[in-house]
């Protein structure tokens, strides 16, 4: 687990590419006060309509609306429930013939100076 204030990077070759429907579960270990941040890209008409429904656990889901054409885009998720170790369910929706690759999850442990 990195010191606060650095940065996690799990990169997947390629990304994993959801369609309608699909879904993705990342296990998880994580301190307290992480933030967790999806970066990818949409393609076809997910770029005009998408949406991602994120779960933490046996919670129930949260959406997110992601629309956009550029190249790489981040998105901030939820928060998780707390430290330790956790589930966390993406499941893309948008139109047929819509996608998106997600190609890193960064997990950032801020420091006590971040809130002061």
């Amino acid at each position: 687990i990195p010191p606060a204030g650095t940065a996690s990077r799990f990169l997947h070759r390629r990304g994993w590419r959801l369609d309608d429907g699909d879904r993705v579960i990342v296990p998880l270990k994580l301190r307290e006060d992480a933030e967790v941040v999806l970066e990818g890209w949409l393609m076809g008409k997910a770029q005009r309509w998408g949406r991602l429904e994120v779960q933490w656990d046996d919670r129930g889901p949260v959406i997110i609306p992601w629309r956009g054409e550029g190249a790489i885009e981040r998105v901030v998720l939820p928060p998780p429930p707390g430290p330790g170790r956790h589930r966390l369910a993406v499941t893309l929706r948008s139109p047929p013939y819509g996608a998106v690759v997600l190609d890193r999850l960064l997990v950032k442990r801020h420091s006590p100076e971040d809130y002061s």
